[in-house]
């Protein structure tokens, strides 16, 4: 699979505001030489799972022809004749891309769904060149919204507006050591906390304990922390849509400081993911990619997963990560049909390929896994890693990850190229050769000077 970095906000917008002028009416879907409509779908790399919803789909409707346009570079194989794993586009990559797929819409033949992943989606929406797939979904009598994880989409709306369909998802969760809370006597609210209460508490905790211990566990750089604290407030920093940011502040400044003061005092540590060096630690962050993982891995005893904080104690919910979003160019002359291919990617059918990769969209495939979990270890056939001694203990805490993910919070759509500059400036501070108002100001000054190229 081709991995893409969330690059081109810049690109994005002057590819919509040109095609915005270029004018041109619908027509009706393109024909092949045998006499099939054809629809083609814009991405940046294919997948085997595109492909197979592609060779399945053609089977189901013969009259249609599924084109796979691929407008990123050439795609690497692996050794068994696949895509290889980890290829990551580079910057130049990714603006040849826009590049192309730019000339693609303004010469009239932009392809008829697109994979905005990673793509500035609220340009798109604004400018009208994207489809309210709200409306196909009312008109599809067959299509039943409530099959589905809803707030999942409802998380991704704009202004109203549902523009891209994700067919998988990721979630990120936070682990607490509810042991080590009891020891320093402290409450802890997940709805409310905020980043000040993470930091206060990480120093209670510490101060009580007479053992090693450490406010968090990372494989990641230093600056992960202050990525996290960024993401889970990304519209407080940044808005792409007026091109403003907000790093300038005393409150960014404070956070700064406050993940420098753990790493100064020793509270974060390297963590390999290893369940017995858990004991040592507050808290966890994880990110899941499957149903088993979710209930399997988020489980362990003394341990609770809870919602992560945020600047204003505000949660909206669990944060995901929408994985492979399409939308459906509104200058295209095969919608219908556009419309029912995307369909089929949520299809039983296709959600529960083993080429998804994902969390499934579909709510009855995630609950009939987690049912079926519970009821391995239950009855003592579990293949599961990790060993469960408390099945009664196991199945509340499924039943909680199942209550979670119906009440997803705001989507990840952090901007790479942000979270670039951060990294390069936060290594100043954290080394000491720049202070926090001057780091804070440079990151300011980048990331309003990359808003408005």
């Amino acid at each position: 699979m081709m991995k893409m970095k969330q690059w081109g906000f810049i690109g994005l917008a002057s590819l919509i505001m040109l095609a915005g002028c270029s004018g041109g009416s619908e027509a009706g879907p393109k024909m092949s030489e045998d006499g099939k409509k054809i629809v083609v779908i814009g991405t940046a790399g294919s997948t085997r799972f595109l492909e197979e919803a592609e060779k399945k789909f053609e089977v189901k409707h013969p009259d249609i022809d599924i084109q796979i346009k691929k407008y990123g570079p050439e795609e690497k194989k692996n050794d068994g004749g696949g895509m290889a794993t980890g290829q990551v586009m580079t910057r130049d990559e990714y603006d040849q891309f826009i590049s192309r797929l730019n000339t693609e819409v303004l010469s009239g033949k932009g392809p008829d769904i697109m994979d905005t992943s990673g793509l500035s989606l609220g340009v798109y929406a604004n400018k009208g060149a994207v489809v309210d797939l709200h409306e196909m979904m009312k008109k599809d009598n067959e299509f039943k919204t409530s099959d589905y994880f809803e707030g999942l989409w409802e998380a991704t709306e704009i202004n109203g507006g549902l523009y891209a369909l994700p067919t998988r998802y990721f979630v990120n969760t936070m682990m607490v050591n509810t042991k080590r809370l009891e020891q320093a006597n402290v409450k802890l609210d997940d709805a409310k906390w905020t980043w000040n209460d993470f930091f206060d508490i990480a120093d209670k905790i510490k101060k009580s304990s007479s053992d090693e211990v450490y406010a968090l566990g990372t494989n990641g750089p230093k600056g992960e922390l202050l990525y996290s604290i960024v993401e889970a407030d990304y519209e407080r920093y940044v808005q792409h849509d007026k091109k403003t940011a907000n790093f300038d502040s005393d409150e960014f400044r404070q956070m700064m400081q406050h993940v420098k003061g753990l790493y100064d005092k020793g509270f974060i540590t390297n963590y390999d993911g290893g369940i017995d060096s858990m004991d040592k630690l507050m808290f966890v962050q994880n990110t899941y990619i499957t149903p088993d993982m979710l209930a399997a891995f988020s489980y362990t005893p003394g341990w609770k997963s809870i919602l992560p904080p945020t600047a204003a104690g505000t949660s909206s919910g669990l944060p995901f990560q929408p994985i492979a979003s399409y939308s459906i160019n509104a200058k295209s002359g095969a919608k219908d049909e556009a419309w029912q291919f995307m369909k089929f990617m949520l299809s039983p059918e296709m959600q529960q390929s083993p080429e998804l990769s994902g969390i499934p969209m579909l709510k009855e495939l995630v609950n009939t896994k987690f049912e079926e979990i519970k009821k391995q270890v239950a009855d003592g056939t579990s293949k599961m890693a990790i060993q469960i001694n408390d099945p009664k203990d196991f199945a509340r805490h499924v039943d909680e990850m199942k209550s979670m993910l119906d009440n997803t919070g705001k989507p990840s759509a952090m901007d790479p190229k942000i979270s670039t500059i951060i990294s390069d400036e936060f290594k100043t501070f954290m080394d000491g050769s720049k202070s926090a108002d001057e780091v804070s100001k440079l990151i300011q000054s980048r990331v309003m000077t990359y808003l408005n190229e």
